[in-house]
């Protein structure tokens, strides 16, 4: 450090050893090679001698020894300061007895009484016999050159303690600084604190540029990548003559182990502005390093933790600005947050009003805020529960604020779609007269509604279990209490039901059942039991009917005892009508058939006997009519009877018409194309007359190839196409309609569809159960001899009936000649 200190004042130090150099060189100049000191002859040249002599005249008038006096020694002694006279006689005794040359410095007094510093040398000189004869030698003024020598001293004791204070104050100081003293920075040096932080011994080289041996062990790194010897701080601000700032370094060391520092480096210039160094400062910033990752890791758990959570953590300056925010729930990002206010975030300005009006007071009074508030985000109310605290620098002064924000937008709403499966269950509970009810193995009692209330006569809504246990009948409380430990045992709890007895306040006994369910904490050997909750309700009345059930059960057994034989013989006679009852169904039904085969023949005998006798008759009639039509347009019978024309041409449309009708009702009697064509050409001729008459649009499809039947089989499927075609028209109120008739070699097959109103679900059911529809149990009838089968299906567009007749079907002929012998 001796280096360093001499640095700092060796400036001071040279000026003022110039200055006594220069002097010492004057006075040197000024003194005469001999001369004459106090009085003492010398010899020399003449002028030299005068000039010398004037000197000396002037220098004995300022020691106060007026001209032409003898100068003694005693005089000579007097001239000095009184301090000094000893020690100046000790010098000239110690000359004259040793034969030796004195030099001494003293101080004289001038008359002025001013002091002044003498330079004084001389000689003894001694005679043959040694014995001394005189004295000569100079004297000089040195009092400028002693105050400069105690200049120049106090300059270095300045400079030495000035030097001391700064390597104590560089010792002191918790940066470590380091010194080049060299361009190439062969040699590096520090304070204490740079030593202590490189782990090297005080005084030691630190620099990596010393030659191989004497380099340090540890490495420099920035950003990770470990720095050459030129990058280094110091020497680059020695090579390039620039300061080198900001440097974040680590240095490891053998063991692995790190320090983090920070500074500058910047060079030192001689007196001709060359580079001969460099200096730098560090800091160790190590803690500053470990905080930071420790900050920056508990970030990161801090976001990880916020992560998935209804919670938000922010912080805002005294001008309410975000500065940083963590895990936004809102409508907006941490980029749209940051930076900016509540008035800019919130849609409604009284939303962030009521925000920074909060806000601002805790800024004011320095008071925590913890509240719930609601805003509006995207049209819909947001709650949260906020905190906010006021943030504080080192000296308490507040700074800003720091919140936490609980979103409870969800619980809310899952709060109130509670509170309505609440009140909707408590609605179901009063709608079945049931009763809530909850037991608290904490606090040893129960809470219920105002069902229970009524059910158990009490006032309150929460009672020890000791006293609800009074309202139960003495002789139910053990086993109930039994049944209750039974059903929650912790090991295989299940859910509790019993009946018991409840005694009113005013003494009357009520039956009411119980069920409860168990609530428990942990699993395992640690399992709980917290408590449980179940219903109830007043059984009174059923356990009333369920005792007169049991009574008359009892009773019924023993009549049923009594009376099976009678019920067995019962049913064997009923078995015996049952088997006749269907005796008599299917004559009733065959019967049935025989009837409508009779029924068809007649029909048929019926419409040739219109055809070929009332037709005939009604065609003479016309005849004759269209005769008398002519007769009656002579002019002699318009003038007798002038109205007779026109009778006679009504009668003749009368009978125009009557023949027509009667041609109709003969057709459906029997058509007589049926028996003639075919069904083809009869029902064809049918659907033609009905289409004209009902104005239902019909579509008839049957294969030109489809041949004759049977005339019985012919007149089934005319008839039953006649039935559904009546149907459609009465019933359905559609203006289209289709029959398709198909033969193939197994069966005839019949689909006749409308679009109309269809057949209502009840009505099917019953037309399909054969309860209902006359119509359609007479098509199923007619089809029965010939194995056919009739199902119907309907909706709201339109019904659809298919019928399917087998043609191989072996009794079919048998149940057909029959018919036609009775015929």
């Amino acid at each position: 450090m001796a280096e360093i200190d001499s640095a700092w004042s060796s400036s001071r130090v040279r000026k003022s050893e110039s200055k006594v150099r220069n002097r010492k060189g004057r006075r040197k100049e000024a003194t005469p090679s001999n001369g004459r000191a106090f009085g003492h002859k010398g010899s020399g040249a003449k002028n030299a001698a005068r000039r010398l002599d004037e000197e000396l005249r002037a220098r004995e008038e300022r020691l106060g020894i007026p001209a032409g006096t003898e100068m003694t020694y005693e005089r000579f002694l007097n001239a000095l300061h009184p301090e000094d006279r000893e020690t100046v006689d000790q010098a000239v005794q110690m000359s004259l007895s040793q034969n030796q040359d004195y030099s001494i410095e003293m101080r004289a007094v001038w008359p002025d009484g001013s002091t002044h510093w003498v330079l004084s040398r001389g000689r003894v000189y001694f005679d043959p016999a040694g014995k001394p004869v005189r004295m000569s030698g100079v004297a000089m003024d040195v009092t400028r050159l002693k105050q400069t020598e105690e200049d120049l001293k106090q300059a270095r004791g300045e400079a030495k303690v000035h030097a001391d204070n700064m390597m104590a104050i560089f010792d002191a100081v918790p940066a470590a600084v380091f010194f080049s003293h060299d361009r190439k920075c062969e040699t590096i040096t520090s304070n204490r604190a740079a030593y202590e932080l490189l782990r090297m011994p005080y005084g030691s080289n630190l620099s990596k540029s010393a030659p191989p041996g004497e380099r340090p062990s540890f490495r420099v790194f920035e950003n990770g990548c470990e720095l050459a010897v030129e990058e280094l701080p110091l020497q680059e601000a020695a090579i390039t003559g620039e300061p080198v700032r900001n440097k974040e370094l680590e240095i490891r060391f053998a063991d692995g182990s790190s320090t983090y520092e920070f500074g500058h480096a910047v060079p030192l210039f001689d007196e001709d502005g060359n580079v001969r160094g460099a200096v730098g400062a560090f800091l160790d910033i190590t803690d500053r390093k470990v905080i930071e990752e420790r900050l920056r890791t508990t970030s990161e758990r801090f976001r990880v933790a916020l992560r998935g959570t209804p919670i938000t953590v922010f912080n805002q300056g005294l001008d309410l600005r975000y500065r940083w925010v963590h895990n936004p729930r809102g409508i907006h990002s941490i980029v749209e947050i940051l930076g900016k206010r509540d008035r800019e975030l919130l849609e409604r300005p009284e939303d962030w009003k009521m925000t920074e009006g909060i806000k601002e007071e805790v800024l004011r009074t320095g008071v925590s805020y913890q509240g719930e508030v609601t805003v509006s985000l995207n049209g819909r109310p947001c709650h949260y529960h906020i905190r906010i605290d006021p943030q504080r620098d080192g000296y308490g002064h507040i700074v800003g604020i720091t919140g936490a924000t609980f979103d409870l937008t969800e619980s809310k709403q899952a709060q109130a779609e509670r509170e309505k499966l609440w009140q909707q269950r408590q609605l179901a509970l009063d709608a079945a007269q049931m009763a809530w009810w909850r037991y608290d193995a904490a606090t040893n009692s129960g809470s219920w509604d105002d069902t229970f209330k009524t059910i158990f006569g009490v006032a309150e809504n929460s009672l020890p279990t000791q006293e609800i246990l009074k309202h139960i009948h003495p002789d139910d409380v053990g086993r109930m209490s039994a049944e209750f430990e039974a059903d929650f045992n912790s090991a295989e709890p299940k859910t509790h039901f019993g009946e018991y007895r409840i005694v009113l306040p005013d003494g009357s006994a009520r039956w009411v059942e119980i069920y409860a369910a168990a609530e428990f904490e942990f699993d395992g050997s640690a399992k709980k039991f917290m408590g449980c909750s179940g219903t109830v309700r007043d059984v009174t009345e059923r356990k009333a009917t369920e005792l007169a059930l049991r009574a008359s059960e009892a009773q019924h057994r023993e009549l049923a005892e009594n009376l099976d034989r009678v019920v067995q013989a019962r049913t064997l006679e009923l078995q015996k009508r049952n088997l006749e009852m269907a005796r008599t169904a299917e004559q009733v039904r065959l019967l049935s058939g025989h009837l409508m085969q009779l029924q068809d023949a007649e029909r048929r005998r019926i419409a040739r006997e219109l055809h070929d006798s009332s037709g005939q008759i009604l065609t003479a009639i016309g005849l004759e009519l269209a005769n008398l039509a002519e007769q009656v347009q002579s002019e002699k019978i318009r003038e007798v009877a002038p109205k007779l024309a026109h009778q006679v041409e009504e009668s003749q449309q009368l009978v125009q018409m009557l023949h027509q009708e009667l041609r109709t009702t003969s057709y459906l009697l029997h058509p007589p194309l049926l028996d003639e064509a075919g069904l083809s050409s009869a029902i064809g001729w049918y659907v033609q007359g009905v289409s004209e008459r009902s104005g239902v649009a019909i579509d008839f499809d049957i294969p030109k190839e489809f041949g004759r039947l049977p005339r019985e089989l012919e007149l089934v499927v005319f008839r039953v196409v006649q039935e559904l075609l009546t149907n459609i028209h009465r019933h359905s109120g559609s203006k289209r309609a289709s029959i398709r008739i198909a033969r193939a070699p197994e069966a005839i097959t019949m689909e006749i569809e409308d679009s109309g109103k269809g057949i209502s679900r009840e009505r099917l059911a019953a037309v399909q159960a054969g309860a209902s529809g006359f119509g359609i149990r007479a098509m199923r009838e007619r089809l029965r001899p010939f194995g056919g089968d009739l199902q119907i299906s309907s909706g709201g567009d339109g019904t659809r009936v298919a019928v399917s007749i087998p043609l191989s079907r072996p009794d079919a002929s048998e149940q057909i000649e029959p018919a036609r012998a009775a015929m």
